[in-house]
């Protein structure tokens, strides 16, 4: 395949648009050689291989395609190792792992372009979304799919908004881009621990952060310990 123009067949409804598939070909073309694109998703479109191909004709960075930890099945060996989804992908893409918090915890390398399809209620996608931040680099972006539903919207508005350190960069059809925010903030609170940002006027309200933070870690001692009492059982 030469500029992303040629496409694996597959079963049409599952494909994203044409001016799309070049959108995503253009930002996997971009990342550094030193840095990884991430796609978690609950199933594979044309995006894998658009994004493949722009690895391929850029930079050559590592890729990695992982299922959404709140699809993939519980087997009795946990440690098994997934099964490669494409074999015309796998020289480039990399599909040995799954997003878990496992994963997460023990991750490595910078991310410089983060893809997130999943068909997931908003507090799982958040989950997922927050775990991987932490591993972005300073100048990564996210491309959150489906933009146009509901959880995906409501997802952008919260890294957007007073909470988050994102700033939407624009919108491709059903993909959304977003990238941190490049701003050194200075704060000026107010009683309500409401912030606003001397030099980009951008507000952040430091309480709601505090008690999302605190709903994420309970939920996840919640997660944990079912799992926990079902392995013992």
């Amino acid at each position: 395949m030469k500029n992303g123009k040629k496409l694996i067949e597959s079963d049409e409804e599952f494909f994203l648009k044409d001016n799309e598939c070049q959108f995503l070909f253009g930002l996997a073309k971009k990342v550094a050689k030193d840095e990884v694109i991430i796609e978690i998703g609950d199933y594979q479109k044309n995006s894998t291989q658009w994004l493949a191909e722009g690895v391929q004709e850029g930079k050559g960075c590592k890729f990695y395609n992982m299922g959404s930890r709140f699809s993939i099945k519980e087997t009795a060996d946990e440690e098994a190792e997934p099964e490669v989804i494409n074999e015309d992908l796998s020289e480039i893409v990399d599909f040995s792992y799954i997003d878990s918090e496992e994963t997460v915890r023990r991750w490595k390398e910078k991310i410089g372009l983060l893809c997130i399809n999943l068909a997931c209620d908003f507090d799982n996608v958040s989950e997922i979304f927050n775990g991987w931040e932490r591993h972005l680099s300073q100048k990564a972006k996210v491309v959150v799919y489906n933009c146009d539903t509901t959880v995906s919207s409501k997802i952008i508005k919260n890294k957007t908004g007073s909470t988050g350190k994102f700033v939407l960069e624009k919108t491709k059809n059903s993909l959304a881009l977003m990238r941190l925010d490049k701003c050194t903030h200075h704060w000026i609170l107010d009683s309500s621990d409401f912030g606003i940002c001397k030099y980009c006027k951008r507000t952040r309200n430091f309480r709601k952060m505090l008690k999302e933070s605190r709903s994420f870690e309970a939920r996840r001692r919640t997660g944990g310990s079912k799992k926990n009492i079902k392995n013992a059982a």
